[in-house]
């Protein structure tokens, strides 16, 4: 019968490879309770009386066991924080696009409102889309939003031209839904003042034609944005 013994049984002397210090003895679940706890390494210092010299603790087979890497958790989360739930994987984490334009919007007339929905960016442009459709003649899409010409055109129109551009960006649980346009007099209005100023005071009526019209176009893109927030709450 062999008189070494188990490694459970065997009494080891340890020390850590910079420290002339010798510690023990200890039995084998002491070795693995300084393992866990990060007091004994693979690199220090084991001995018991089988041995003719120190030996690196991770080298001993009798104990190397102790020191081997656990193996990954799944998903890549070992770095986890304590208490906190996993990384989603990557095809969950990702199915939102957060987009936050930098482009403003430029013109005479801006409007700006925040549209609060759990739905995605995507969701949210077209919808913006579909009521920019109903009050513009020309709209289409940009990686910013949309360009848009021809807003709430009607024959009192004939004197003004208005076009530009509408971003929608996320923030945070909201969207900000912005419109910067372009109010302009057209080659309409000018002959038509031309032609009323010389002959009667109804030169006012193209000037009035052209402010009216500037409300309006104003409202029909607050009134689009409005209804955009309404639908996405369906």
């Amino acid at each position: 019968m062999s008189t070494e013994g188990s490694a459970s049984e065997k009494q080891w002397y340890w020390s850590k490879k910079s420290s002339d210090e010798r510690n023990g003895p200890v039995g084998r679940e002491q070795l693995e309770e300084l393992a866990e706890g990060g007091n004994l390494e693979r690199e220090d210092l084991v001995w018991h009386e089988g041995f003719d010299d120190w030996k690196e603790a991770g080298s001993v087979e009798e104990i190397e066991e102790l020191f081997a890497s656990p193996p990954p958790l799944p998903n890549d989360q070992s770095d986890e924080k304590a208490g906190q739930p996993p990384t989603l994987p990557q095809s969950e984490s990702e199915s939102r696009e957060v987009y936050d334009t930098k482009a403003d919007v430029e013109g005479n007339i801006k409007v700006s409102k925040y549209v609060t929905t759990n739905a995605q960016r995507e969701l949210v442009l077209r919808e913006t889309e579909k009521q920019l459709r109903n009050i513009c003649d020309s709209v289409t899409e940009n990686r910013d939003g949309f360009n848009i010409s021809g807003i709430a055109n009607t024959f009192g129109s004939i004197n003004r031209s208005a076009s530009g551009t509408v971003t929608v960006s996320e923030k945070g649980e909201k969207y900000l839904v912005r419109a910067g346009i372009n109010y302009t007099t057209s080659w309409a209005f000018w002959i038509l003042v031309i032609i009323l100023i010389t002959t009667s005071i109804l030169w006012v009526l193209p000037v009035g034609f052209y402010f009216y019209h500037k409300k309006i176009v104003k409202r029909e893109i607050s009134q689009a944005f409005d209804e955009v927030q309404v639908l996405l709450d369906t």
